[in-house]
């Protein structure tokens, strides 16, 4: 699986662009650092999604520190590591502060914490009084004149798990998350999820899963699976399947790297709102050099 891929790969499987931020807990460097070696790289990424519609722009800043000098690929990658992911959409900004440890190139964890600010346009923060209550577009559209500003934080963990055979990768990403809003409540829509959950602090499971072929150097095809769980509100669980594409041009630029192109269609198994619906997202992401690199 190319080492830029699960950038966009997982956030395109989320409820919402937004989403799109989650880097996976194990992301290869653009070279091999000795071990020990403080590494900086910054990395960017934008996108756009429909069903539900959203755009996204990020940035994140992270400092690596290989942990073997092995070249083997079990071992090649295994690294400590932490930074800052600063983010923003036309509905709210929030600022991702994480830390991961990988002790072997295939499996690593991730553990962090995100404070969010709602600007109060595109239907949020809106507020339910339960949990199962109607959040389909037409019932966010009605009420969008309630939408008011305010923040959340989200604290999650995310396990990964990667596993590449000749030309055919696959990952999946486990990962749960804490979220607490200043709305009103007792519930409220959080977008980036596309779900609603508990104001006062409510638990969400995500699974994600995919599997690319490298057809070549620069094109991949897939497919790709993701569950979102409420844990208060089974009846809101969403499942979607479909099939992705990456692409990357045969060579880099000086500052942008090498940039990977990832679209991703399909339909939802399971949703409150959207069941059997077409879902699509598209999206840019590169890790930015300094041009005499």
């Amino acid at each position: 699986m190319k080492a830029s891929t699960p950038v966009i790969l997982f956030g395109l499987l989320a409820g919402a662009t937004s989403a799109m931020a989650q880097a996976p807990a194990v992301q290869a460097p653009a070279e091999q650092a000795p071990s020990g070696t403080l590494r900086r790289e910054v990395a960017a990424m934008v996108g756009a999604s429909a069903n539900p519609e959203g755009a996204i722009a990020r940035v994140e800043v992270r400092w690596r520190r290989p942990l073997s000098r092995s070249t083997a690929p079990a071992l090649s990658d295994a690294h400590l590591s932490g930074g800052v992911s600063p983010e923003i959409t036309p509905a709210y900004t929030r600022l991702g502060v994480w830390a991961e440890f990988a002790p072997v190139s295939f499996l690593g964890v991730r553990a962090g914490f995100e404070p969010a600010l709602y600007f109060g346009t595109f239907r949020s923060l809106l507020s339910f009084s339960d949990i199962r209550a109607p959040f389909n577009r037409a019932a966010l559209k009605a009420r969008r004149d309630e939408a008011t500003a305010g923040s959340a934080l989200r604290v999650f963990v995310r396990p990964v798990l990667r596993m590449k055979v000749g030309r055919v990768g696959a990952e999946v990403t486990a990962q749960v998350e804490r979220w607490r809003s200043s709305a009103a409540g007792p519930f409220y829509y959080e977008p980036s999820r596309n779900t609603l959950v508990a104001a006062g602090g409510g638990n969400v499971g995500v699974l994600s899963a995919a599997v690319l072929y490298d057809a070549s150097a620069r094109l991949g095809v897939g497919a790709m699976y993701d569950l979102t769980h409420v844990y208060a509100a089974s009846a809101n669980r969403i499942q979607r399947a479909g099939a992705l594409v990456t692409f990357a041009p045969r060579k880099g630029f000086p500052v942008l790297g090498r940039p990977s192109l990832t679209a991703v269609a399909g339909v939802y198994l399971q949703d409150p709102c959207r069941p059997n619906q077409v879902f699509a997202g598209l999206g840019l992401d590169f890790v930015l050099r300094k041009p005499a690199e």
